[in-house]
């Protein structure tokens, strides 16, 4: 799950923890290279996130800029704190800043 916020008119995508690779502060949201990561608009909705790294972009996530629904969220947070595979459930998981900030 991520988090668009407005703040004084402008959009910003707030990373609240995804794998491996989390975003460790807001990005503008709108096109081109912010932080070592890319945004790409694909159409009047969707995104895609790419880390820029020393071997290339490497693709994150695709998402839409629309509302999340409530039953979607439950499932999902119910998935990943109940099945016995989930990697939630066995792992402490936290993004550090790695580049000194």
């Amino acid at each position: 799950m991520l988090l668009i916020v407005t703040l004084v008119g402008n959009k910003y995508l707030v990373d609240v923890g995804f794998g491996s690779v989390s975003l460790t502060s807001p990005l503008r949201l709108e096109e081109g290279e912010q932080k070592g990561f890319v945004l790409e608009r694909i159409d009047n909705v969707q995104w895609l996130l790419s880390l820029n790294g020393q071997d290339g972009k490497r693709l994150m996530y695709l998402f839409e800029e629309r509302p999340c629904e409530s039953a979607d969220v439950l499932a999902a947070s119910h998935f990943v704190a109940a099945y016995e595979s989930s990697l939630f459930r066995h792992n402490l998981m936290m993004t550090t800043l790695c580049n000194g900030e």
